[in-house]
């Protein structure tokens, strides 16, 4: 940022929106607003569509939390669902977002977004993965098996890379780190 840049955030209407919080990746911004009505919306913003933001399809869903990493982005809701953002979100934003939840009602604290994998936290300590691979695609989240074992307090991922850190302060690593 070379000078001061003021956003403001406005529905079709022009009515004014609130920013609660914001993510940005290398070429988009993530923002999650709250309307004069209270309603919360999320707006993406990517440098392909010149700077006009998107209001992404979340119908009912309440989204708390941000996260975001070089090419997806992620927001936890209030009732423990993942609405995951990638490219063929962006690509039909009138859709309605696919929301996931974790197995055995976990509960997510942090989403780590990497452009391969969606690696998630849950309030448990467990870790679980999801893979955008073409190859190989997922179609839930499940908990990474070798790592089972161990409880997690931190994750953090963008681009090819994330890392978690476990409750006694050891750090695993995935990806081309």
């Amino acid at each position: 940022i070379e000078s001061k840049t003021e956003i403001i955030l406005q529905d079709n209407e022009r009515n004014h929106l609130t920013p609660i919080s914001v993510v940005c990746g290398r070429f988009y911004s993530l923002f999650l607003v709250k309307t004069n009505e209270g309603k919360l919306e999320l707006i993406y913003s990517h440098s392909n569509k010149e700077g006009v933001p998107i209001f992404l399809n979340i119908k009912d869903q309440k989204p708390i939390a941000l996260f975001g990493g070089m090419t997806n982005s992620a927001a936890i809701t209030a009732n423990g669902s993942i609405i995951m953002i990638t490219k063929a979100v962006i690509e039909s934003p009138e859709d309605p977002v696919k929301t996931l939840t974790l197995p055995d009602n976990e509960t997510p604290i942090f989403v780590a977004c990497c452009d391969d994998y969606f690696f998630v936290l849950a309030k448990s300590g467990k870790l679980f993965q999801y893979r955008l691979l073409t190859y190989c695609p997922s179609s839930k989240f499940t908990e990474i098996k070798e790592i089972q074992d161990k409880r997690f307090k931190f994750i953090s991922g963008t681009f090819k890379n994330c890392f978690a850190v476990t409750q006694e302060g050891h750090v695993y690593a995935k990806g081309s780190n």
